[in-house]
């Protein structure tokens, strides 16, 4: 059965958020984007506290706690539909400020799905309690390897008492204030991705350093950065894996959870942001055309204004079907790659009309457009570039072979 209405948790939960992210960080968007961080005082907000536990399972003390009942948690965690729902509001917020913001990140699913119980426990607490703002990363690309995962030139050597990482990281997201960083490595290159292992690294360690923070176009409150190791030594508990023998493909495998977890809400955010967009340029055609309402002009704009709405509700619907179907463990790469990438594309099409639309007006300060617009073009590169989309979708659809010899057969 197909139901694209939602339930009253998604609803409340929708409602929640959009306050969350309109009216406590929208304000503070601006500012961020020019100091590149999350403004302090943002950070005393108790409910920014509350988003740091919706990164991490509710079985660890996670989940959003109702702004109306604290009595309700929503397991965001658990959950992809909840995760993307909010993740719009998210971005419509402010999606740069909404992914700086403290959390697990992109490090809680490797932890979920591959460390020991007493890792995990002590992981997760760090994230469950209310007390101060702490910040998790991933760090997989690297300066010479772009997206491809089996090229990755970290070493991790076995030692007797661990391990012991060498390499450089790049475009780790919030790695510069994390606590904790998922990396990965390999323990033997000429295995390719079979050889690559997921390490949890706390801030402090010995060998472990940021070497700089980056500038990008957008998303500069994320504060992306370069990490290093040199000679930097790891008990073996760092390395992530279950109790159970450890799968031969793991470290693809950790990385894939990651992606699974996090492309269709990087579409969501995406979605959020070209909504705000729209807004701004319809309240800007209000005051404009409130003389002449019927001029061409003004009907062809709000002709553009509607059919960007149409290519919205359209992605909107793609990334609904990508979390539905992760629900349901029915997922597949192509289903999401599909969400990610048209989602992105689509957002950062109408976030450049809109400026063309708004003309001179989206450089002032009161409009918010161009800000957008750079951080579409981040958002497009992020969780994998569109090229990186194109080519899992083009593998995950049959072949012009196959779609031929299907088509017989129904005749």
């Amino acid at each position: 059965m197909v139901d694209f209405s939602l339930s009253r948790i998604e609803q409340s939960l929708v409602e929640e958020f959009r306050f969350f992210a309109r009216d406590l960080l929208r304000p503070h968007a601006a500012e961020a984007d020019r100091m590149g961080d999350v403004p302090p005082a943002l950070l005393r907000c108790p409910e920014v506290l509350n988003f740091m536990r919706s990164s991490i399972p509710q079985k660890f003390g996670g989940g959003w706690r109702s702004l109306a009942d604290a009595r309700n948690d929503y397991d965001l965690f658990g959950s992809a539909i909840l995760r993307v729902l909010a993740s719009e509001e998210g971005g419509y917020g402010d999606a740069a400020l909404f992914a700086a913001l403290p959390g697990a990140g992109l490090a809680a699913p490797v932890v979920h799905a591959f460390a020991s119980a007493d890792v995990k426990k002590n992981f997760f607490s760090c994230f469950a309690q209310d007390r101060s703002p702490q910040w998790a990363a991933f760090a997989l690309s690297e300066p010479q390897t772009g997206s491809d995962m089996a090229a990755i030139s970290t070493t991790a050597q076995k030692r007797d008492h661990g391990y012991v990482l060498n390499g450089k990281k790049t475009f780790v997201g919030n790695g510069a204030r994390a606590a904790w960083t998922v990396a990965m490595a390999t323990t033997n290159p000429r295995l390719g991705q079979f050889g690559i292992r997921p390490f949890l690294v706390q801030r402090g360690v010995p060998g472990f350093t940021i070497k700089r923070r980056l500038c990008s176009v957008g998303f500069r409150a994320l504060g992306i950065c370069e990490l290093e190791f040199q000679e930097c030594s790891l008990p073996e508990e760092c390395l992530l894996k279950p109790k159970q023998p450890l799968p031969r493909h793991n470290g693809f495998e950790a990385g894939q959870a990651v992606f699974q977890h996090f492309r269709p809400m990087v579409a969501a955010m995406a979605i959020g942001a070209a909504k705000a967009a729209i807004e701004q340029v319809e309240e800007l055609a209000r005051q404009n055309g409130a003389a002449q309402s019927l001029a061409r002009e003004s009907q062809h704009i709000r002709g553009r204004i509607q059919t960007m709405k149409v290519k919205l509700h359209a992605a909107r619907l793609l990334c609904w079907k990508a979390a539905w179907l992760t629900d349901q463990g029915a997922a597949t790469a192509m289903e999401i790659s599909m969400a990610k990438l048209q989602g992105t594309r689509v957002a950062r099409g109408i976030c450049g009309e809109c400026m063309d639309i708004a003309g001179q007006a989206a450089a002032g300060d009161t409009l918010i457009l161009a800000k957008l617009f750079r951080d579409m073009k981040a958002l497009e590169v992020m969780e994998g570039t569109g090229e990186i989309h194109r080519l899992i979708i083009t593998r995950g659809l049959p072949s012009l072979t196959q779609a031929a010899t299907l088509s017989q057969e129904a005749r």
